[in-house]
C-alpha cells in the first residue's frame, strides 16, 4: 500500500465517522451549554438586581407573546425586566436605575477553544446599556437598538483551561424616560477538544501518525 493510499484510506473513514469531507479539519465540538429558555427558569442562572435604588427588575423568562416580539426559537426567551417589568404584558418596559444580572458558570477546563454565541433584540432604548462579561472581563457591549433577533460571536480561547462565570448585564440610568429594552435567546458556547494525538498502525508493519483535527505529522514501516 502506497503512502498516498494508506493516508488517503484512513482520512476517509474518519471523515465518514466525523460526517465530514476528506480533507476538513476533524474537530470533536462540545455542547458546553445550550440554553434556549424552554425549561425551568432561572434554573443554573442567578438573576437579580444588584441596584439598590428604584424598583427592583430583573431577567425572567417570558412566552412569545410577551411585548409581542415573538422568540428567536421555542416558546420562551428571557426580557432584562421579566420580574417587575412596568407597563403591561404586551408593551412592557425596563424600570429605571436597573443593574440586572443573570449569570452563571461554565467549564472551559477540558478545551483549546470555546465560542459564546447568542440572539438578542432591543425594540427600543434610551440611557441603558447591554453587557457581557467573562468574570469581571468586558467583551461585548451596545447602547443601540436592534429591529430583529440578531447573532452574535464572541471567541472565548482566552479563557480556555478554567471554569468562568459568564454574566448579561442590563444597566439604565435614572432617566425620565424608559422604553422596552433588551431580550435573550438561545444562548450556546461550544468547545473544542485540545489536538490529541492518534498513531494508527496499518497492514504490512506500516503506520501513520495524526493529531485529533486531521493532519498528519508523519509516517512509516517496514
Amino acid at each position: 500500500m502506497s503512502w498516498v493510499n494508506a493516508k488517503s484510506s484512513i482520512l476517509a473513514v474518519l471523515a465518514s465517522v466525523f460526517c465530514l469531507g476528506v480533507g476538513s479539519p476533524l474537530m470533536a465540538r462540545t455542547t458546553v451549554l445550550s440554553e434556549g429558555f424552554e425549561g425551568a427558569f432561572p434554573g443554573a442562572w442567578s438573576v437579580g438586581d444588584s441596584e439598590p435604588v428604584g424598583s427592583s427588575a430583573y431577567w425572567g423568562a417570558v412566552d412569545s407573546a410577551f411585548g409581542s416580539e415573538g422568540t428567536h426559537s421555542g416558546n420562551f426567551k428571557v426580557y432584562c425586566a421579566g420580574v417587575g417589568f412596568s407597563g403591561t404584558y404586551a408593551s412592557p418596559t425596563y424600570q429605571d436605575r436597573m443593574e440586572a444580572y443573570m449569570s452563571r458558570s461554565i467549564n472551559l477546563t477540558a478545551y483549546g477553544n470555546a465560542l459564546l454565541t447568542f440572539w438578542y433584540k432591543i425594540p427600543t432604548i434610551y440611557a441603558t446599556r447591554c453587557e457581557v462579561y467573562i468574570d469581571g472581563t468586558l467583551i461585548w457591549a451596545t447602547t443601540g437598538t436592534a429591529s430583529t433577533w440578531t447573532r452574535v460571536n464572541l471567541p472565548l480561547t482566552g479563557y480556555v483551561g478554567g471554569t468562568h462565570t459568564l454574566k448579561f448585564l442590563f444597566y439604565s440610568e435614572y432617566a425620565s424616560q424608559t422604553r422596552e429594552g433588551w431580550y435573550l435567546d438561545d444562548i450556546y458556547v461550544a468547545g473544542d477538544y485540545t489536538p490529541l494525538w492518534v498513531t494508527a498502525e496499518l497492514s504490512g508493519g506500516a503506520w501513520v501518525r495524526l493529531n485529533w483535527f486531521g493532519y498528519f505529522s508523519d509516517v512509516g514501516g517496514n
